[in-house]
């Protein structure tokens, strides 16, 4: 099957942002070359790309991709200490979002991962219906959760995402007093 004529720019970007390419061309370089149709010119340059080097380029973008999505989801990777950069480069090698929201898209995806990977730390529940909100176009959206943070400690809470007239996002929330087992309302 082939894709077309894709030129070396191309053909290195899809390299570096997928292991089962960098793992063709090591394996395989004249079937993969000649399914994207690479000019002769192209062709010589592909085949003599060091793949170690290669790797480790993809490598450290990915080091770069995880290190913008620890702003967004900070409690879920703190609960994840040693792990969350080994899961995050599992994620990472079936995923590269792209766009102006890429980081976003990346912080959501890696905490569905985590979600669908179904070990013993889930993603902070605050942290993923914000970035949910944050991507959507919704004007408002309420949710109660059990993780909010709030002064060093969580909260039960029912919290409001909404946006300004200036289409920013912001969120707000009424933090639940913590029951003890047999007391009432």
């Amino acid at each position: 099957m082939r894709c077309g004529n894709i030129d070396f720019t191309t053909a290195l970007s899809l390299l570096l942002s997928r292991k089962d390419f960098r793992d063709r061309l090591r394996d395989s370089p004249d079937a993969l070359l000649d399914e994207w149709n690479i000019s002769p010119s192209d062709r010589a340059c592909l085949l003599t790309l060091n793949h170690e080097h290669l790797a480790q380029q993809a490598d450290g973008l990915i080091s770069k991709r995880f290190h913008e999505v620890r702003q967004f989801i900070p409690r879920t990777l703190k609960a994840l200490p040693m792990r969350g950069r080994k899961l995050f480069f599992r994620f990472a090698d079936d995923c590269w979002p792209e766009g102006h929201q890429r980081h976003l898209l990346d912080a959501l995806g890696f905490a569905r991962f985590l979600e669908q990977e179904g070990g013993d730390v889930s993603p902070n529940r605050f942290e993923l219906t914000w970035l949910s909100f944050l991507i959507g176009e919704r004007k408002w959206s309420f949710h109660l959760l059990s993780d909010f943070p709030w002064k060093d400690r969580i909260y039960y809470a029912i919290v409001f995402f909404y946006r300004t007239r200036g289409g920013t996002p912001r969120y707000g929330a009424f933090t639940l007093p913590r029951w003890r087992r047999g007391s009432s309302l």
